[in-house]
């Protein structure tokens, strides 16, 4: 994508709703400050630099949810069967240490008319959260998606409209 408003493309996989805490982007650029004879602070080296995206996904029983937090190749669905011995759609999940596979991660958020959208190109899954399994509150997948630069050297791309069109 490379606008705020364009379609996703219809191969895209829709992850569904994430929980009211919404998804916390966070830039990291360490480093340390340079300080001169005499006490004053007069440059700040950047060691590292990265982006990363959590988030909590309220959409359980989403295979596609299961395939990001726990892998592609980790994830099968059975479908649902009739009759007196039926059961309903499936999923086996295999947790195991196999790195999580990386792909193209796209946010969509809006507030009326205003629209943004965040881009990250290269990205992989780096952490998955505590499930919790009560019976007061939603079944949730929460995970860290850690985000790598393309090959412009850009982790992420953040696209807005204001959603005010110009009159002719």
């Amino acid at each position: 994508p490379t606008d705020a408003v364009t379609p996703l493309d219809e191969d895209a996989v829709h992850l569904g709703f994430v929980s009211e805490d919404g998804i916390t982007i966070t830039t990291d650029r360490s480093g340390d400050p340079t300080i001169a004879w005499g006490g004053d602070k007069v440059a700040y080296l950047q060691s590292s630099f990265g982006i990363s995206w959590k988030v909590k996904f309220l959409q359980f029983f989403n295979a596609d949810v299961a395939r990001l937090a726990y892998g592609n190749a980790n994830v099968a669905e059975i479908a649902a069967t009739s009759g007196p011995t039926g059961h309903g759609k499936q999923m086996v999940i295999k947790q195991n240490s196999r790195p999580l596979d990386f792909g193209c991660f796209v946010i969509d958020s809006f507030y009326g008319m205003k629209k943004v959208r965040e881009v990250a190109p290269y990205a992989q899954p780096s952490e998955v959260g505590d499930l919790v399994l009560v019976h007061s509150e939603l079944s949730a997948i929460e995970g860290t998606i850690e985000l790598y630069p393309d090959d412009d050297g850009n982790s992420a791309y953040r696209y807005t409209d204001d959603g005010i069109k110009a009159t002719p």
